[in-house]
Parts: C-alpha cells; sequence; structure tokens
C-alpha cells in the first residue's frame, strides 16, 4: 500500500510539473506573439514622440508610426523617445541608478504642467486605427445563410 501511495505521488509530482512547463511555454509564446504584433523584422511600427519648444520645456507626445514624419503645434523639436538598444550585437551602456534619478529629475523639471500634459495618436496612426475598427465592426461572416431559425421559433413570431 505504501509503494502504491509512493508511485501516486510520484505521478502527481510530474503531472505538476508537466503543467507548470505547459504554462510556462504559453506564457513564452505569448510574449513572442506580442512581440510579433508590434515589431515587423525587428522594426517598431509605433513609436512615441515628444515635441519640446525653444526653452526645451516638453509641449507634448505623439504615438505614431515609425515610417512618419511627426510634427507637433507649438514644438520646435520633435524626438523619437523609443531608440535603439541592442544595435550590431552590441547594446548601450546601462547609467547607474543615481544618474538615472538625476536625469528622471531633470525630465520631470520640463513638465509644465505634468498632471494635464498632452498626448494623442498621430492623424495616420488615428486614421490607421479608424479604418480598422470599421472593418472589424462589418460582419461579413455569413451566419445567417448558416444559422436557420426552427420553425417552431419562426411559427411563434409571425
Amino acid at each position: 500500500m505504501r509503494d502504491l501511495l509512493r508511485q501516486v505521488l510520484d505521478v502527481l509530482v510530474l503531472a505538476s510539473a508537466v503543467c507548470g512547463l505547459l504554462l510556462f511555454a504559453a506564457a513564452v509564446i505569448g510574449f513572442i506573439a506580442a512581440l510579433i504584433r508590434v515589431t515587423v523584422l525587428g522594426r517598431v511600427l509605433v513609436i512615441p514622440f515628444r515635441g519640446s519648444d525653444e526653452r526645451g520645456m516638453y509641449v507634448a507626445d505623439v504615438i505614431g508610426l515609425d515610417s512618419e514624419d511627426v510634427e507637433i503645434p507649438g514644438a520646435t523639436k520633435v524626438e523619437r523617445l523609443l531608440v535603439p538598444f541592442w544595435e550590431n550585437g552590441q547594446h548601450s551602456a546601462i547609467p547607474s541608478i543615481s544618474k538615472q534619478k538625476v536625469f528622471v529629475e531633470e525630465q520631470r523639471q520640463r513638465f509644465s504642467n505634468i498632471e494635464r500634459y498632452p498626448s494623442h495618436l498621430s492623424t495616420k496612426l488615428r486614421q490607421l486605427r479608424d479604418d480598422l475598427v470599421k472593418r472589424i465592426r462589418i460582419d461579413n461572416s455569413g451566419w445567417q445563410e448558416i444559422l436557420n431559425m426552427p420553425e417552431l421559433v419562426q411559427q411563434t413570431k409571425g
């Protein structure tokens, strides 16, 4: 009886390990799928941009397409916030925590009103989103031809 109990426990341990591996694999596959949705051949398709005025104060952020030149009203300079970290097998040096804190504080000083800071989609990205939403809302599935209502229901309606 003791041996049988030991074998059952071993099977349960093995089953839980397999389940854990399957969950891990599912998470990895989901992560890879998310990366593929956002990038194509290593190119990011949607980029955040930030505009600043002549004094260096931030004016607004715009999320736009990688292929477009974004213009931000009131900004004399527009820069990409997403820059390459890893290129040609080399990565940029990561600053120390103290340097990062100084950098963040300097950035915060450049927002005139951080609670009401404007951020929006570029015109091209908004149009792309709107077109996609329209395509999604159109029902071309043909379910009306496939689904036949039972005669009993049709008679009670008529």
